[in-house]
């Protein structure tokens, strides 16, 4: 079954891989795939989360070489839901090991403050790790950011060969090793 989480304001950043960016408004979509097996009993638990950069196709967009966050991660049965504020991922969980997604939708010119310009990017999160058992202290993992526009035509602008736009490329990647210890 596809769960789907609406947002009305994305806020900081759960998954930061563009920060600029990732601190507007915007809708957030849960894209992870879940089987309701939820048993009713979950389980939650905050983590610090740190994340060091790994790669960045995205160019000066993505201006964290690392970051630190404080989620939330909620298990029920072989479900997971991750978050930060309002912002969320969901997807599965099972022997210690989840993978979770979410979308958001960016609005471009309001965030760089290009006039005239309707170039929306569609953000996917995916946050997938493994615990040294949920009910321990820790988790390692990988954050993978996509960045893809709405339309590629209304985008052009932004990228970086037009002026000193903040793009190398659109559409782009960023990746980050993770990991998190229970507060």
């Amino acid at each position: 079954m596809k769960t789907t989480v609406g947002i009305a304001l994305l806020s900081a950043v759960l998954f930061p891989a563009c920060v600029e960016l990732g601190l507007g408004g915007g809708e957030t979509t849960s894209t992870g795939d879940t089987d309701s097996t939820g048993s009713g009993d979950s389980t939650t638990a905050a983590y610090s989360m740190t994340g060091s950069l790994q790669e960045n196709t995205c160019g000066d967009a993505v201006d964290a070489a690392s970051f630190q966050n404080t989620i939330s991660m909620t298990v029920d049965g072989s479900d997971i839901t991750i978050s930060a504020g309002k912002t969320v991922a969901v997807g599965d969980y099972t022997n210690d090991s989840f993978d979770a997604s979410g979308q958001t939708v960016v609005d471009l010119a309001a965030m760089t403050g290009l006039q005239g310009t309707a170039c929306q990017l569609v953000r996917t999160d995916r946050i997938e790790g493994d615990f040294d058992g949920f009910a321990d202290a820790t988790f390692n993992g990988t954050l993978h950011v996509h960045y893809e526009p709405n339309d590629q035509d209304l985008c052009s602008e932004l990228l970086v060969n037009t002026w000193d736009a903040p793009f190398r490329a659109i559409p782009c990647d960023v990746e980050y090793d993770i990991s998190g210890t229970k507060n």
